[in-house]
């Protein structure tokens, strides 16, 4: 007898480690948090500043000469470098990324977070 909820995978051979597969990929899915940490998620560029937010998401930019590629969740937005009196500011369609020191404020949709970048001394440089 077999408990409530498992599923039984019929067959053997590639077929059905392929059904299996399938089946824990769709489980861990649909189970899983809506914001998966940064871990879980591709890898970013090497020489990307990784930043926590102050609500526990995280930010990955890389800065390349005149702009920087932000990636939240999973999303990545090229920003031009805008004029600002201190600090590198990086803006474009209501995203923002404004970086003084290790601290960033990011800003998209009406949110604003403020991060902190997270062990810089391992980042490839």
């Amino acid at each position: 007898m077999r408990a409530s909820g498992a599923i039984h995978v019929v067959g053997n051979g590639k077929r059905g480690m392929a059904v299996l597969a399938l089946l824990s990929a769709a489980a861990l899915v649909s189970c899983g948090p809506k914001t998966m940490p940064a871990s879980r998620l591709a890898p970013p560029p090497a020489n990307a500043h990784i930043y926590t937010c102050d609500d526990a998401s995280a930010l990955a930019v890389e800065y390349v000469t005149g702009e920087a590629r932000a990636t939240y969740r999973d999303t990545t937005t090229t920003l031009p470098q805008v004029q600002s009196a201190s600090g590198a500011h990086y803006e474009k369609d209501g995203v923002s990324v404004w970086n003084q020191g290790r601290d960033v404020t990011f800003a998209q949709g009406g949110t604003t977070r403020h991060c902190t970048e997270s062990n810089p001394d391992d980042r490839a440089h």
